[in-house]
């Protein structure tokens, strides 16, 4: 599974992003670093994964190894939101590129 895995419980006095766009780009322009984000809230736990841009074959993988766990609170639904999330993010960064 992938190493850029965290669940955590949102709490917004601790944690500023907790009401930041879960599709939100991060990483420092300058360096070239750019890490995608998707995030799912789901009853007291947030889901968040990481990616770099080109890697979202490998959370989809990380994804359905997660809903095919019996062990894991992450159902199927969650890993469709999820991958939707990745598309939607997949499609602004190529709206981007287009209109450069």
């Amino acid at each position: 599974m992938s190493d850029d895995f965290e669940t955590i419980e949102p709490d917004p006095e601790r944690d500023p992003d907790a009401g930041a766009d879960p599709l939100d780009v991060e990483g420092d322009a300058e360096s070239g670093d750019h890490r995608c984000q998707v995030v799912l809230i789901k009853g007291a736990q947030r889901y968040v994964f990481r990616y770099e841009p080109g890697e979202e074959a490998k959370l989809i993988s990380d994804l359905t190894d997660m809903a095919q766990d019996p062990e894991c609170d992450l159902n199927w639904f969650d890993a469709a939101v999820l991958s939707h999330q990745m598309g939607q993010r997949f499609n602004q960064r190529m709206e981007k590129i287009l209109k450069a």
